[in-house]
């Protein structure tokens, strides 16, 4: 390999410099971040993002890296008013790789606009419990209990398709690994 260029310190006796690397934005390393974690969980689970019955998109947020578990146009990972992800194997990977990374686990769930109500839910406490269901999938997976700073549950407060909050793809669980700021 071609040797750096010698420059002069300031006694005057050359050293050797090192070339120019940009550093990476916080943002870039995230970034970095999140593709990694995605491509670990694939890798535990051993299916493609095709093989899935739930969308699974790892994305950088402001405060960290969100996880967000889906549902597919064509399929239901949440049975209608079903408190109960058929996913456990997924959601099981991703705690086994949230292990392996540092930060506050927070739990989200979401449900889509549709006015739910039975005996037992409307679509607060719906939203309530498919994410105390995921935080007890994360524990029982492996990630440690005190790792989770809050469960908390949206509604349809925070639709993931806003011009259509009827959408499937409203109903999810979102997974936010907190970053140092």
């Amino acid at each position: 390999g071609k040797k750096p260029p010698a420059v002069l310190d300031e006694k005057g006796d050359a050293e050797t410099a090192v070339p120019d690397t940009p550093d990476l934005s916080r943002a870039e390393i995230l970034a970095a971040g999140a593709r990694k974690i995605e491509g670990e969980i694939l890798a535990r689970i051993g299916k493609l993002p095709s093989e899935l019955s739930a969308s699974l998109n790892v994305s950088v947020v402001e405060t960290g890296v969100l996880i967000s578990l889906t549902d597919k146009h064509m399929f239901g990972m949440f049975r209608n008013g079903s408190a109960e992800p058929e996913l456990i194997e997924l959601v099981e990977a991703i705690a086994h790789v949230l292990q392996t990374h540092p930060g506050g686990v927070v739990v989200r769930g979401h449900t889509d606009s549709k006015p739910f109500r039975n005996r037992k839910y409307d679509n607060w406490q719906l939203s309530t419990a498919r994410a105390h269901m995921a935080q007890y999938m994360l524990v029982r997976g492996g990630l440690e209990e005190t790792r989770i700073h809050r469960v908390e549950g949206l509604a349809e407060r925070e639709p993931r398709v806003p011009g259509n909050p009827d959408a499937d793809e409203n109903r999810r669980i979102d997974i936010l690994l907190e970053t140092a700021q």
